[in-house]
């Protein structure tokens, strides 16, 4: 198998150098380098640098943690775009540099994923065209993590921002569960900060089995999120969705942002595919969508009250809605009323429980 170099052994040679002894995470120092006098380390400090204004920081590791279809990916794309061509995020200054994209969970569909947002930043190709390099394999971290820095300094671009969809795609072991596995990997993660330019390293990640709202923490073994440095969060409700952290955070708070999903269309070798984009919005905007999805949650309640034995296209037209374009929306609302204890599935068919009925009754 033929050697890869590292980064630093890259460098030497660019430099007609010899490659200097590797000194790999958690190699012996050199003799006479452990000690440091107090006044001297209280000293070797130098401000926070912000790649994202008061949210993500130069130098650190995240996870984004959100249940499937949350959309996570959706929302660290609109980020790292963001970084990439110098617009604010959710009107939060940035630092424009390179950005480095794992997509090795889902690679063609996030190459339309990433049309689609650029289109609706109003942006071209070409607006991250030597900006951007994309990993779109799924492997093994650790076994390519030499070649990978080596490659990134051979194209010559400073890093802000290294994205990884999913850190599942790039997870090196057989045990998610292993707290050695897992604490291992997150150094993996955290050695891709190394690469020109000191970026931030962003790993989306899917959560422990059955997560709710309020526990939203990566899958596998604790010890992943021991070793970060955030755990982000995505959490969606209909059309919207929330981006904050829980349990794990370094650095200093901020305000939930909310986002709205937007279905959109990219032609692709003459094919109209259709998928998602997120988009920042304003707290007025957040209140008056959840206040919308409130009123079309009772109006499903109230004419399943009326019509026990109704059918979806029977109830969608109790609402108002043209039943042969409601079917869709139908079925998300009746996902969240099973949620909310309000209906359930009876022996093949959706009904009001005991508490949807009262309710109901009040709904008019």
């Amino acid at each position: 198998m033929a050697m890869v170099m590292s980064i630093e052994d890259a460098m030497a040679k660019a430099q007609g150098k010899q490659p200097a002894p590797s000194k790999g995470r958690g190699a012996i120092p050199e003799k006479g380098t452990l000690l440091v006098p107090v006044e001297k380390w209280l000293q070797d400090v130098s401000p926070a640098q912000w790649v994202v204004e008061g949210i993500i920081q130069q130098g650190y590791l995240y996870a984004v943690t959100a249940v499937t279809n949350h959309g996570k990916t959706a929302i660290t794309l609109l980020l790292a775009m963001c970084i990439a061509t110098g617009h604010k995020f959710c009107g939060k200054d940035i630092r424009q540099g390179g950005v480095l994209i794992l997509c090795g969970e889902n690679p063609d569909g996030f190459r339309t994923r990433l049309r689609a947002t650029l289109a609706a930043m109003e942006l071209d190709d070409a607006a991250i065209a030597g900006r951007v390099v994309v990993l779109h394999q799924a492997l093994p971290l650790k076994m390519y993590l030499d070649e990978i820095k080596a490659e990134a300094l051979a194209l010559g671009i400073e890093y802000a921002m290294v994205l990884v969809d999913t850190h599942a795609s790039y997870f090196t072991g057989d045990d998610e569960d292993s707290n050695v596995q897992a604490r291992d990997a997150a150094m993996d993660l955290r050695e891709l900060t190394e690469l020109q330019g000191k970026p931030a390293v962003i790993a989306n990640c899917h959560p422990t089995k059955n997560a709710t709202h309020e526990s939203l923490l990566p899958r596998g073994g604790g010890a992943f999120l021991n070793e970060i440095d955030t755990n982000l969060t995505v959490w969606a409700e209909g059309e919207t969705a929330v981006f904050h952290w829980q349990r794990k955070k370094r650095g200093p708070d901020f305000d939930p942002m909310p986002f709205e999903f937007h279905g959109t269309n990219i032609d692709e070798a003459g094919v109209s595919v259709p998928t998602v984009v997120a988009w920042p919005i304003s707290e007025e905007r957040e209140q008056e969508l959840k206040r919308a999805r409130r009123q079309a949650q009772n109006r499903v309640i109230r004419a399943m009250y009326d019509r026990p034995d109704g059918t979806f296209r029977q109830w969608a037209a109790d609402c108002g809605w043209k039943p042969s374009s409601s079917l869709s929306k139908m079925k998300r609302i009746m996902e969240k009323l099973i949620e909310a204890g309000i209906v359930e599935w009876n022996r093949g068919d959706y009904a009001l429980t005991a508490k949807g009925k009262k309710e109901a009754s009040t709904i008019t």
